[in-house]
C-alpha cells in the first residue's frame, strides 16, 4: 500500500491494494477525501435552511422565503417577505423600503409619530381624550 500512503493516501479509509482506497462509511472520492454526509456533519445551512447531500462533498441549502444565499445567510429584503404595515407602499426589488403615510414612521412604518393621551401631552391639568384624528385633545 505505499504508493497509496504516499500520493496523498488514504484519508479516512483503507489501502488494501496498491492505488485502491476503500472508504469508511460517510466518505467517497479517490483517497477517501469527500464528505458524503456534509450536511449532517457541518449543518452549513442556516435560519432554518433544509440542507440536501448532493454527492461528493457538496450540498445545496433550501432556505425559508425569509431567507437566500448560498447557505441562507442573507435575508432576503423585498416587499413580499418584508410587508408595510398601517397604509405604507413598498418600493424596490432588493433593499425594499416603505414609504410611510403622515402619522407613521419606521422601517416597516410600525411606530405612531401621533402622541396619545399614554404620552401624557396635557399641561395645567387639562384632561386629555384620545381622538381618532388627531391623536387627542386637551380639555381645559
Amino acid at each position: 500500500c505505499d504508493q497509496c500512503i504516499r500520493y496523498p493516501g488514504c484519508l479516512h479509509g483503507s489501502c488494501q491494494q496498491p492505488w485502491q482506497c476503500y472508504c469508511k462509511e460517510g466518505w467517497g472520492g479517490l483517497f477517501c477525501n469527500q464528505d458524503l454526509n456534509y450536511c449532517t456533519n457541518h449543518k452549513p445551512c442556516k435560519n432554518g435552511g433544509t440542507c440536501f447531500n448532493t454527492g461528493q462533498g457538496s450540498y445545496t441549502c433550501t432556505c425559508s422565503a425569509e431567507y437566500t444565499g448560498t447557505d441562507c445567510e442573507l435575508v432576503k429584503d423585498d416587499c413580499t417577505v418584508i410587508p408595510c404595515l398601517n397604509g405604507g407602499t413598498c418600493s424596490g426589488e432588493t433593499n425594499a423600503t416603505c414609504n410611510c403615510p403622515t402619522g407613521f414612521h419606521g422601517r416597516r412604518c410600525e411606530t405612531s409619530t401621533q402622541q396619545t393621551c399614554t404620552d401624557n401631552p396635557c399641561l395645567h391639568g387639562a384632561t386629555c381624550v384620545d381622538t381618532t384624528d388627531r391623536g387627542y385633545m386637551c380639555l381645559c
